[in-house]
């Protein structure tokens, strides 16, 4: 991860004079797994994404995936974890929701809090990886990082805000010519349905 020197000379004052680094982004972003076939539909999965770097929008991501590394089906679902992830420059990402705010000092607390999550043993269900993000999002309430507004989300609520994004990075017209997924950064969930 490269840092820009308005980034360094904040990280050398905030370290003279001992203050905390500032809120990261909490996102949840929207990959396209593999290309659809002609049969099928395009398949979506869901990560957690910690911003660190806004400029690469970069930092820890977090994905439960049933698909290795080399892109073969497995027949469980892993937990992968990575410590720096750049979403700028990957094809794959099709943009993100911003769902809330974490410190530096707790992202080892939300890393437990994913970890915790149990895993299904066998991967049978392929919206298993867009349910994990919904059943830990709870927990991250309860941590103080994600909004209490959005206490109990329908899965269908934040894939409608991810189309949303989807839709957006469309629209960016970038002169470096890298994909720069679009993050939305006040989603509101949608009324429940029925309601006025």
């Amino acid at each position: 991860m490269s840092k820009g020197w308005p980034q360094v000379i904040q990280e050398i004052i905030r370290n003279v004079l001992g203050l905390e680094p500032p809120d990261y982004q909490l996102v949840v972003v929207c990959y396209q797994s593999r290309p659809p076939t002609t049969n099928e539909d395009e398949q979506l999965q869901w990560q957690l994404q910690v911003i660190k770097n806004a400029d690469e929008l970069s930092g820890p991501n977090f994905e439960l995936t049933d698909v290795d590394g080399e892109g073969k089906p497995l027949v469980r679902w892993i937990m992968k974890d990575e410590q720096d992830k750049v979403l700028v420059g990957d094809a794959s990402c099709q943009g993100g929701v911003r769902i809330g705010a974490v410190k530096e000092s707790d992202l080892d607390a939300l890393r437990s809090v994913v970890y915790a999550q149990s895993l299904p043993l066998v991967s049978d269900h392929r919206d298993w990886g867009k349910r994990w993000i919904v059943s830990i999002l709870p927990a991250m309430i309860k941590g103080g990082w994600v909004d209490r507004k959005l206490e109990v989300v329908p899965q269908e609520s934040l894939e409608e805000a991810l189309e949303d994004a989807r839709r957006m990075a469309m629209y960016v017209v970038n002169p470096d010519s890298k994909n720069h997924p679009y993050i939305i950064q006040e989603w509101k969930r949608a009324p429940p349905q029925g309601s006025s």
